[in-house]
């Protein structure tokens, strides 16, 4: 019996040896949004999803959206669902289904922004109120219970032909309810290119997300509206099963063996 127990100890410990499930994780990279959105796509093969019927109409999974944009106005905004636009139905809403930059933000400003400033920038989620805080621009949502089910954040980042424009994420912090102070790498796209990527699992109640934003451009030839553009979106994404990390199952593996390795020589032992 004491063998048998401590063989379960041992399974034990290297079980709460195996580190912790991050607070959220990456689970898109790509750099077209037909990869993600479209038919065949992430949001279609491997969460089940209707793929997107064109540019415009989406899934309605998007909560909140932060944007920071070129062009003379509209610079800095937060978009949020309306009744024409894809409100979740839980708030009274229609259910249409249409990305949230298409239409004005719920709040925004015009302030500028220079090339090559690194804009500092935070997320949050307070109850059931989202603020984007793009430098000095504080943008908050109203309360809609349809803030709590956000589980998900999608960067996307546009960026117009030319080798000196670029936009790059850097000193990302993210905590949450599991997570505190949790290291999200930097990520830049450039000349043309598109970048999407998707991170899951954030926890119920709030949290947090900063860094800092760096748009650069050609001196003379700023692109215009949103050829060079940074989108932050806020999904409401069906849970997915857990996946073990790669760590964690060598750490199963290794104890089960440990524990197959007691039992056979306990066995020799008794013969």
């Amino acid at each position: 019996m004491n063998c048998r127990l401590g063989l379960a100890a041992s399974a034990a410990a290297f079980l709460f040896a195996a580190p912790a499930i991050a607070a959220v994780t990456l689970s898109f990279s790509g750099s077209s949004d037909a990869a993600f959105e479209g038919s065949g796509g992430y949001l279609d093969v491997v969460r089940g999803l209707p793929a997107s019927t064109g540019g415009s109409h989406l899934v309605p999974i998007e909560r909140s959206v932060g944007q920071l944009r070129q062009g003379a106005t509209g610079r800095r905004g937060h978009h949020l669902p309306t009744p024409a636009t894809g409100l979740p139905v839980a708030d009274g809403g229609t259910g249409v289904d249409q990305a949230l930059t298409n239409v004005p933000p719920f709040v925004g400003t015009s302030a500028d922004f220079g090339n090559g400033e690194a804009l500092a920038f935070t997320l949050t989620r307070v109850g059931n109120i989202v603020t984007f805080t793009f430098g000095t621009a504080v943008l908050a949502s109203d309360s809609r219970a349809s803030l709590a089910d956000i589980t998900a954040i999608e960067f996307r980042i546009r960026t117009a032909s030319g080798s000196a424009n670029s936009i790059v994420f850097s000193d990302l912090l993210f905590s949450d309810s599991v997570s505190a102070g949790q290291v999200i790498p930097g990520f830049a796209a450039a000349d043309g290119d598109l970048l999407i990527l998707l991170y899951e699992g954030i926890a119920p109640g709030d949290f947090t997300l900063s860094g800092t934003i760096t748009q650069n451009w050609t001196a003379g030839a700023r692109p215009g509206g949103s050829a060079l553009a940074t989108q932050i979106k806020l999904l409401d994404l069906p849970a997915m099963g857990i996946i073990p990390e790669p760590a964690t199952w060598a750490m199963l593996i290794a104890g089960f063996g440990l524990v197959g390795a007691g039992m056979r020589r306990r066995r020799a032992a008794l013969a």
